[in-house]
């Protein structure tokens, strides 16, 4: 039962923000099964991969593909070489990037626009992707984090996008990033879930879904912008509060 809320609250999280599926899944997996920080990061991993899959397929005609090959690819090779440093990196040091990713993604999703001049926005594009991936790939292999927390500020800053417009961008480069990740550690994975237990948090993401698609539906454009950036702030404050506060 508990996977099945878990993957309902991921998935309404990712739904709505675009972000954020391991900022509350984390604190739910060591507060509900009482699990070490580290287990935790890595089933967050399938916390937000299943969280993410069905919004993706909803907005796959309007991911910039491109731009999220780039993004995802430097994001894994990232993780591949990140992967050994996780176990001599403490919990504490886990706790303090994940305070000061939470921090500064709070700060820039409320910008209304980018500090990058027009005419930046449109040169560099390669520079940007690579290095958008290495700084998510390095955090999400570290940390647990699915990449969305600190996607969403960086596509807003980097490239001029709007809230919504950075979402499907962010949601596709989240999944490749947090499954390569999954990948490089499915040792670890093997010995903290079951088959059982993945299935309940695919259908909790699914029902989520569903019911996330009827809300928006009443809701204007304005209404939803505010609902997205008010709940990411919250989810984000809250979730890195209890977790240093898990490790003091």
């Amino acid at each position: 039962m508990e996977f099945l809320v878990i993957g309902s609250i991921v998935g309404l999280i990712m739904g709505l923000t675009g972000a954020g599926g391991a900022m509350i899944s984390i604190p739910l997996f060591t507060t509900l099964l009482l699990l070490p920080l580290k287990e935790a990061t890595v089933l967050s991993l399938v916390a937000v991969l299943v969280g993410t899959a069905p919004n993706l397929i909803k907005g796959l005609k309007k991911v910039h593909w491109p731009t999220a090959l780039l993004i995802s690819a430097s994001g894994v090779v990232t993780n591949y070489l990140s992967t050994p440093i996780k176990a001599f990196t403490s919990d504490i040091t886990i706790a303090v990037l994940l305070g000061l990713i939470g921090i500064f993604s709070i700060i820039n999703v409320w910008k209304n626009k980018s500090s990058i001049p027009e005419e930046s926005k449109k040169g560099h594009e390669l520079l940007k992707g690579i290095l958008i991936g290495l700084i998510v790939g390095l955090t999400t292999t570290l940390t647990g984090l699915g990449g969305g927390v600190l996607l969403m500020p960086l596509l807003m800053s980097f490239y001029g996008k709007s809230y919504q417009q950075a979402m499907p961008l962010s949601l596709a480069s989240i999944f490749f990033i947090s499954l390569s990740s999954l990948l490089f550690q499915i040792k670890s994975l093997s010995q903290n879930i079951t088959t059982t237990e993945i299935l309940m948090l695919s259908i909790g993401a699914i029902i989520a879904f569903f019911v996330l698609e009827k809300l928006v539906k009443s809701l204007n454009e304005v209404q939803i912008n505010l609902l997205r950036k008010t709940t990411f702030t919250l989810l984000t404050a809250g979730a890195v509060t209890k977790i240093i506060l898990h490790v003091i």
